[in-house]
């Protein structure tokens, strides 16, 4: 039997913690560069066989729709990339994702670059509920200088708990994903393209420790997820486009309280905030 946990469901007890149960399905491919449609099939052909595998959350590389442009400093130019962008949820290509999100009846977090007003493009992650809805729109913090970067750490509300997104290099400032976890986020997605292996995986590891919760590192080479109690859930690594697939617990997140024994504690307990002032000023 399935013992993954719908929201709204009655929750199994393992000891006295519940389980929260979900299942995360990462795509570890190598996007066109500057091809959008053929994006979106490479995305569908990776997608469609997971139908009936009762995904809650699918997430993409960064930038998986235009295949990360900038990437090819010499190559990209703002013209290119800006005829590779989307402009927005509403745009025909992120619909067409939309409608594979409802086929999965899973939440979609995609990649991409987005053109708005005044010639600024911002590297994007779209989460897309399990209807096809738009949920919210996360913008890439920590750019290059081809985007505009982002201004806020939002979560996002979802059937299965709350979300937080970070693109790439966002995950390397820890205090980014310390707000997400102190808005509520039980499990953060990362969207990327840039470097990964060992030494990615201290930082990814020690983020996810840091913060209690997991984080789950969608790379073109590389699907990682390490869990909050300083342990690595999963890895895939292949020269194949692949997909990974793996339950996570959330009921094992740590709370966040205060202990008797605050030098034996989790990092995430016993903050003491007025410590710490220094860490928000220029």
């Amino acid at each position: 039997m399935d013992d993954r946990l719908n929201a709204g469901g009655d929750s199994q007890l393992a000891g006295k913690r519940k389980k929260r149960i979900i299942r995360v399905a990462m795509i570890k491919a190598e996007s066109k560069w500057a091809n959008l449609k053929a994006n979106v099939r490479l995305l569908e052909k990776l997608a469609e066989p997971l139908k009936d595998s009762q995904i809650d959350v699918l997430i993409t590389p960064e930038c998986f729709l235009d295949g990360y442009m900038v990437r090819k400093r010499k190559k990209c130019t703002r013209a290119k990339l800006r005829a590779c962008s989307v402009t927005g949820a509403d745009d025909p290509i992120i619909r067409r994702v939309a409608r594979l999100a409802a086929l999965l009846k899973c939440y979609v977090v995609v990649g991409a670059s987005e053109k708005g007003d005044k010639g600024a493009i911002r590297n994007v992650a779209y989460l897309l509920g399990r209807k096809g809805g738009h949920v919210g729109s996360y913008y890439k913090t920590q750019v290059c200088e081809f985007y505009k970067a982002g201004g806020e750490l939002p979560v996002f509300k979802t059937d299965f708990g709350t979300v937080g997104i970070l693109i790439c290099a966002d995950r390397r400032w820890p205090e980014n994903m310390r707000c997400l976890r102190l808005k509520g986020a039980e499990i953060v997605l990362n969207p990327t393209w840039g470097f990964y292996g060992d030494g990615n995986t201290a930082i990814v590891r020690t983020r996810a420790y840091e913060n209690g919760v997991p984080l789950c590192f969608t790379h073109v080479n590389q699907s990682l997820i390490c869990l909050g109690d300083n342990t690595i859930g999963a890895i895939l690594e292949s020269n194949q486009p692949s997909v990974l697939v793996h339950d996570i617990d959330l009921g094992n997140n740590p709370k966040v309280k205060n202990t008797t024994n605050a030098a034996g504690s989790h990092p995430l307990q016993n903050r003491r905030p007025a410590l710490y002032g220094i860490i928000s000023k220029r």
